[in-house]
């Protein structure tokens, strides 16, 4: 009797663990928590025609340049502001632009714009894109800089 009585409240804890899992499997998002997911920032590495075309639908983006001064006298995208990285004051300037505008950044090669793509993101820029292969990649693919 023992051993029947244990079998069945065994059982029942199977059952009940069992329509858990199912609950939480088929758990659907709340208008709430559907706001929440689609409000999270956009931080994209972009190859440069798809930089060049995003950033020309957003006229009224940012631009920035985080290469050294040396490096943007040798080249840089038309209407591009210079944010030298390595500048003390780089996270005050960076800070200074608008959250709710799209930001566009790019350097040498992409590994720095990377590193700046995802501190803006991390700050709570909504919509940030950085330019995968950088400047060379640019200037390779015959794009024109000033």
């Amino acid at each position: 009797m023992k051993r029947l009585f244990g079998c069945i409240i065994l059982g029942l804890t199977c059952l009940m663990s069992c329509q858990n899992i199912e609950k939480t499997q088929t758990h659907k998002a709340t208008p709430s928590e559907n706001t929440a997911q689609t409000a999270s920032p956009i931080a994209i590495g972009l190859n440069v025609f798809d930089f060049q075309k995003k950033l020309a639908a957003n006229p009224s983006a940012s631009l920035i340049d985080v290469r050294t001064p040396q490096e943007f006298a040798t080249g840089h995208l038309h209407n591009a502001t210079l944010m030298n990285l390595y500048d003390a004051d780089f996270k005050t300037k960076i800070n200074a632009l608008d959250k709710t505008k799209p930001v566009f950044v790019y350097c040498a090669v992409g590994g720095r714009s990377a590193n700046v793509m995802e501190m803006l993101k991390s700050s709570g820029f909504n919509a940030v894109y950085h330019m995968m292969g950088g400047i060379v990649e640019w200037s390779a693919a015959g794009l024109p800089t000033e």
